[in-house]
């Protein structure tokens, strides 16, 4: 599996600016999974949760869930990248997971610094991701630095550790 990482600076709040530049940056180059940073889509700092709430979406019906399918359809590659979530009242810090046949599921973040604690709402359960028979955990950023969360996505069978623009394999 060849995979793909972007870094890059987000341009706050606007989402189609940061897509165009994803898109450019991906254009020439070949890959099976691209990692995309978190919050890639609108920026990482808020100053509350009703602007959070603003520049968050559904997934998987939102406009950037459905542009970054597009992208791997595309592509004929599998993406994850780190957006904001709204679903109902609740705000996520969420990583969607997409493929060349469509959305594949998502991963909502559940160990926050401070900062984060105080806009986000806490994923659930930890999940992992078939990505053409490589069985793929995420992790968003500060969760990598809680081996139990990693500890349980490898005995869940997950061969491959993504966060955020970091990959591990593991070796059983």
């Amino acid at each position: 599996m060849d995979i793909a990482f972007l870094q890059f600076a987000p341009q706050w709040g606007d989402p189609q600016h940061n897509l165009a530049a994803i898109t450019a940056a991906l254009t020439n180059h070949r890959f099976d999974l691209i990692v995309l940073p978190e919050l890639c889509f609108s920026g990482y700092l808020f100053a509350s949760r009703d602007v959070l709430r603003a520049q968050a979406e559904s997934i998987p019906d939102g406009p950037t869930t459905q542009a970054l399918i597009a992208m791997a359809k595309q592509k004929d590659a599998f993406v994850i990248a780190g957006l904001a979530e709204r679903d109902g009242s609740k705000l996520y810090n969420s990583a969607v997971v997409v493929g060349p046949q469509g959305f594949v599921g998502k991963h909502r973040k559940r160990h926050f610094t401070p900062l984060e604690a105080r806009l986000f709402d806490r994923g659930e359960a930890l999940k992992v991701f078939d990505l053409n028979g490589v069985v793929a955990g995420v992790v968003i950023c500060f969760e990598s630095w809680f081996p139990e969360a990693c500890r349980a996505l490898v005995q869940q069978g997950a061969t491959l550790l993504c966060s955020r623009v970091s990959v591990s394999f593991v070796d059983h």
